[in-house]
């Protein structure tokens, strides 16, 4: 068509559209498939470009004055501005899960540590934008996983004590149950907020240990 020019891989890529299907060949374990037929879908990321539904209020939950919520680009962006992806304040946490995580399964989230509220429980403790890997070693799925454990741990006042990993430094917070009971009402009272987590955290079951059964922690 044009003598020895080449075209760029990418312009058999910009030619397809989500819902297309491609025709590929692979190599795998040695072994040449030709003709594989693929639906195109979009990219799969843990860390959504909007919040679902539109215009709602972001998901939360405050614990021992820590508060959690989910790693979105509204969340980065309205920290680390609308290029935060190249902002050399945005933590190599995030940037990492951007570029190589994938979801594992439906209904994954990245979870993570925003901030600590002023109450005697966080007096000496500045932790901000943290990941949140795991609770007493259980690796938190999402945010109402991490909602749950704590709760239920909270109404059986058992384990004692909870411990929090966070990001890829081996960074550890433990939290006194019992201290983080007696605290709540005047941590939310202090910081003047009406709710210890957002309304679709408020409306999921927990374990209630008076009935030994679930309740809504509301």
């Amino acid at each position: 068509f044009r003598g020895s020019e080449r075209v760029h891989f990418t312009y058999l890529l910009l030619r397809k559209f989500v819902g297309d299907t491609a025709v590929v060949s692979i190599v795998r374990n040695g072994t040449r498939m030709n003709n594989l037929k693929i639906e195109l879908e979009k990219t799969k990321t843990l860390i959504p470009r909007y919040l679902v539904p539109e215009n709602t209020r972001p998901s939360y939950y405050i614990h021992s004055g820590f508060v959690f919520t989910t790693l979105t680009h509204p969340y980065l962006q309205t920290i680390y501005g609308s290029n935060w992806e190249n902002n050399p304040h945005t933590p190599f946490d995030f940037v990492n899960v951007w570029y190589d995580d994938v979801p594992e399964f439906v209904g994954q989230q990245v979870v993570v540590l925003s901030h600590a509220l002023t109450s005697e429980l966080t007096s000496d403790l500045e932790f901000n934008n943290e990941l949140l890997r795991s609770v007493n070693e259980v690796k938190v799925k999402n945010l109402t996983h991490l909602y749950q454990m704590v709760e239920t741990a909270m109404a059986k006042q058992s384990p004692k004590f909870l411990t929090f990993q966070l990001g890829s430094r081996n960074v550890t917070i433990v939290t006194d149950l019992e201290k983080a009971r007696k605290e709540e009402n005047m941590i939310l009272k202090d910081n003047s907020i009406p709710a210890k987590a957002s309304d679709d955290l408020l409306a999921v079951a927990v374990y209630n240990n008076n009935q030994n059964r679930h309740y809504y922690a509301s």
